[in-house]
C-alpha cells in the first residue's frame, strides 16, 4: 500500500543492513543462494528465509556468532533487490558498520574489534538520501559506511559494496 503513494522523482527506499548479511549469502551454497536472489515475490523469499535460518539454528554455533542476524539481513538485502526489479522507485540497502549503540547492551565486548560512532554510521544512509552517493539515480546497489572508527563526521567515507564476490 505504501508503495502506491510513492513515485515521485525524489522517491526512494533505504534499507538498512549490515555486512555480515552479504556474508551469510556469499557463504551459502550455490542452489540455497541461487533461490534467495531469485525470489520472484516477498512469499517466496521469506520461505526461503525461513528454511535456511531452521537450518541454521539447528547447527552450533560459536560464541558471538550470530548466524540468524546474518540470514536475517541477507533477507533485507534479498528484498532490496527483488523491490528494486519490481518498483519505480530508487531502493537500496545500506550498512552503518560495526557502532557503539545501546542495542549492543552494557555487556557488550569490544576488545576484539573498535567500534564506530553512532554517527559516523548514520553518515551512509544520510548521504544517500540526499543523493550525496549513489549519484541520486543508484538501485539494487548496497552501500558501506567505510571510514575507520575515529573519523570525523565530516569526513566520512561511503562506498558500494558488490553483492557477490
Amino acid at each position: 500500500a505504501f508503495l502506491r503513494i510513492m513515485g515521485g522523482p525524489d522517491s526512494q527506499i533505504i534499507n538498512l543492513s549490515s555486512g555480515a548479511g552479504l556474508r551469510a549469502a556469499r557463504a551459502l551454497s550455490a542452489i540455497d543462494r541461487a533461490a534467495l536472489d531469485g525470489a520472484s515475490d516477498v512469499a517466496s523469499l521469506r520461505s526461503t528465509l525461513a528454511k535456511l535460518c531452521v537450518r541454521a539454528a539447528a547447527h552450533p554455533h560459536g560464541a558471538g556468532e550470530t548466524p540468524i542476524y546474518a540470514l536475517s539481513k541477507a533477507g533485507v538485502n534479498s528484498y532490496t533487490r527483488l523491490l528494486a526489479r519490481r518498483v519505480r522507485v530508487r531502493v537500496n540497502a545500506c550498512s552503518p558498520g560495526f557502532c557503539r549503540t545501546e542495542i549492543a547492551g552494557t555487556a557488550a565486548d569490544y576488545s576484539t574489534r573498535e567500534p564506530k560512532t553512532p554517527a559516523l554510521g548514520a553518515t551512509v544512509a544520510v548521504r544517500l538520501l540526499f543523493g550525496e552517493i549513489g549519484g541520486g539515480a543508484a538501485t539494487g546497489t548496497f552501500f558501506k559506511e567505510s571510514s575507520k572508527p575515529g573519523t570525523p563526521v565530516a569526513e566520512a567515507q561511503s562506498s558500494v559494496e558488490p553483492w557477490e564476490d
